[in-house]
């Protein structure tokens, strides 16, 4: 790789430090991250650890909401600077790619979470039975995932 690897000129891209650093959006990002960690928070705690009625849920949630509705008009006032630009979102075909990854994760999410519990909780096996028994759907996931890489190539 190093054989073909081409990088320009120091000269081309003569940009400071400070002149690289402008270009991330910062003040975005100090937005998103606390906004989805108090989300995550909210949707660990919520149910188990705490009542979805307590108060410290529902500060999270309102948090969550706040935050993530300044990221939205930070969003909207950089444009094309901005962390997610909007000429990309408003695009259908994102929307429908960001829609598919959103389904295909929650279906996959249910499978790999909920199946190795069906088997110990209704088969009544092992931890370990349960996993040799999900080998099967892991590994033939795995070929179908290869292929398709195969054939989305072709």
């Amino acid at each position: 790789m190093i054989l073909f690897l081409r990088l320009p000129d120091r000269t081309e891209t003569s940009a400071s430090l400070w002149q690289v650093l402008q270009r991330f959006d910062l003040v975005g990002t100090l937005f998103l991250l606390p906004s989805m960690a108090c989300l995550l928070l909210a949707l660990q705690w919520g149910g188990s650890q705490y009542s979805w009625s307590n108060w410290r849920i529902i500060l999270l949630i309102v948090i969550f909401a706040i935050t993530i509705l300044i990221w939205i008009y930070i969003q909207w006032m950089l444009g094309d600077s901005a962390t997610v630009p909007l000429r990309v979102i408003r695009k259908r075909s994102i929307g429908a790619a960001v829609w598919f990854a959103f389904c295909f994760t929650g279906i996959l999410y249910c499978v790999t979470q909920y199946v190795p519990i069906w088997f110990q909780a209704v088969q009544n096996v092992s931890a370990f039975q349960s996993g040799i028994n999900f080998l099967a759907i892991t590994v033939s996931m795995a070929i179908v995932e290869v292929l398709s890489g195969f054939l989305v190539s072709i």
